[in-house]
């Protein structure tokens, strides 16, 4: 396990059950009955959509998310002015779903929307920012009496071939004050490759973690991002996030092969050259290292509490190596190939770790490629 990059820790959920039909849509004021924790809920398809809505929706985007601790599914478009579409709650109310229509601020990347029925009364004001592909903010009842918190991400995570990567939710509950939406997904494969991908894609497989845990206290997110794909490999990093004494995550960065599922690992390596190559990753950890114990010496900053301190109780003598086994944390980005390390600070001190560079060009790297397997480049 390993640092994962700081970017995949948004919250965002997968798709839900189909919901029954009703004559009425439900706003979250009239879910206020619904239990503050929500179990793991299944994937299911998009809602079937009316003759009126169907061509609105066909060059919207899918979002999956939670308003409060409801799941829901929102098709969104961006237009000249603003944001519309409609958001269905997966639990009840009819398959239409609510009308949102909004505004956009583009000084801060924030929209200002309206709930609504079909027939146009209005249920809730949304208040929505950009973080990334997420969109973050607040759900409020009209007259402002009650709000809940709103994450929305894409479902479609990226696109390759015949195969598609998409979003599958796996959690969505409240984690405790204020009303924090604990949510999680995996990704899921739809395509060719989706038999041989499936039993790589586990929360066992990419980050360690059962899913009969996921109910529990202290997992507060699970999310994935897809950092690479081509026509031989998709690199997916996970991150789970936890919530103690202190705040920590843990997770994993792979390669996987579409042709046969495979994790892309030490085989690709010529083996008299994995040697030299650890040597080289070596001496750049131990180069990072070093460095940090340079900067920790000067003492604490104004922006950090980073200072000797640090370095007698957790930098002793040479640090950590980077050792052969190590090769088979390797993966596939545009430009090359790329390792994991961790320095094993504890998460008290998580922020004062060295941070290496394990970056291989295709260039840099091909001496120490083998033939084993398909290409990578």
């Amino acid at each position: 396990m390993h640092r994962v990059l700081a970017m995949l820790f948004v919250s965002a959920v997968g798709c839900g059950r189909p919901v029954a039909a009703s004559s009425v849509a439900a706003s979250p004021a009239a879910l206020s009955s619904a239990p503050p924790s929500v179990a793991p809920l299944a994937q299911a398809a998009a809602p079937p959509r009316s003759e009126a809505t169907s061509q609105a929706a066909a060059s919207a985007d899918v979002y999956v998310g939670a308003v409060g601790g409801l799941a829901v599914r929102a098709m969104l478009s961006r237009t000249r002015s603003g944001l519309e579409g409609r958001w269905f709650y997966e639990q009840k109310g009819n398959l239409e779903g609510l009308v949102l229509h909004g505004v956009t601020e583009p000084q801060d990347r924030s929209y200002e929307l309206t709930e609504a029925l079909s027939t146009g009364e209005i249920t809730g004001k949304i208040l929505l920012h950009e973080e990334g592909s997420t969109l973050r903010g607040e759900w409020t009842t009209p007259t402002g009496a009650r709000t809940l918190p709103v994450t929305l991400s894409p479902e479609i995570r990226a696109r390759e071939g015949d195969n598609v990567v998409r979003a599958k939710r796996i959690m969505v509950k409240y984690a405790g004050p204020p009303a924090l939406i604990a949510a999680g997904f995996l990704p899921v494969i739809d395509g060719p490759a989706a038999r041989q991908m499936t039993p790589n894609l586990t929360l066992q497989k990419l980050a360690g973690d059962d899913e009969k845990t996921l109910d529990g206290c202290c997992t507060t997110n699970v999310a994935f991002e897809v950092l690479h794909h081509d026509s031989r490999v998709v690199t997916i990093a996970t991150a789970v996030s936890t919530l103690g004494a202190y705040p920590s995550s843990h997770g994993s960065t792979l390669s996987l092969r579409w042709a046969t599922g495979a994790r892309v690992g030490a085989e690709i390596f010529r083996p008299e050259r994995k040697r030299e190559l650890v040597r080289l990753l070596n001496a750049r950890v131990h180069d990072a290292w070093r460095a940090k114990k340079r900067e920790l010496s000067k003492g604490p900053t104004d922006t950090t509490s980073c200072g000797p301190d640090v370095i007698d109780a957790f930098m002793t003598g040479d640090g950590p190596s980077f050792v052969e086994a190590m090769l088979s944390s390797v993966y596939v980005h545009a430009k090359g190939i790329a390792f994991a390390f961790d320095f094993g600070f504890p998460h008290v001190v998580h922020a004062c770790s060295p941070v290496v560079e394990l970056e291989l060009s295709w260039v840099d790297a091909d001496p120490y490629l083998g033939t084993t397997g398909a290409p990578l480049h």
